[in-house]
């Protein structure tokens, strides 16, 4: 795949990684209270180069799930919630796809995310001759489901 090919599957996966986010916002109850949001990714070229440009997220950077689906400790109890949402996060990004993906990698700063990685149960379609996967090349597919489900 071209660095163009797999810069737009980046600004694509975190298009759907977002709207994942704002279904399973929609979905909380209101005693849920803080919840999760992504920011917009854009795709553009830099002296030729296609690049990808988000906001600048302030604050300190917590991984919460890896993208090949182990759930991290909270450093502390000040991020206990935050740990519990996302791992919801996870578990409502699979039921929401019917088993078909899982929004993994979940990162960033509280409540703010970035940078998210999406496993799919398959990892390409195999009528398509190309090869290509899914998503990007961190998409660890049915292990990192697997691995986060267990």
């Amino acid at each position: 795949m071209s660095v163009e090919g797999h810069t737009r599957k980046q600004v694509q996966m975190h298009a759907v990684a977002r709207n994942i986010t704002q279904q399973f916002v929609s979905k909380a109850p209101p005693q849920f209270k803080d919840t999760f949001a992504y920011g917009k990714v854009f795709y553009s070229s830099l002296d030729g180069r296609p690049v990808t440009v988000e906001e600048y997220v302030p604050g300190d950077f917590v991984k919460y799930v890896n993208n090949d689906g182990q759930c991290l400790e909270a450093p502390s109890e000040e991020y206990d919630v935050a740990f519990g949402k996302a791992e919801c996060l996870v578990h409502f990004s699979y039921n929401y796809s019917n088993k078909k993906m899982m929004l993994l990698d979940i990162q960033g700063s509280m409540f703010n995310l970035y940078d998210p990685e999406i496993a799919t149960a398959e990892l390409n379609d195999e009528l398509d001759d190309s090869g290509e996967f899914y998503f990007c090349a961190g998409n660890l597919s049915c292990l990192s489901i697997s691995k986060f489900n267990r």
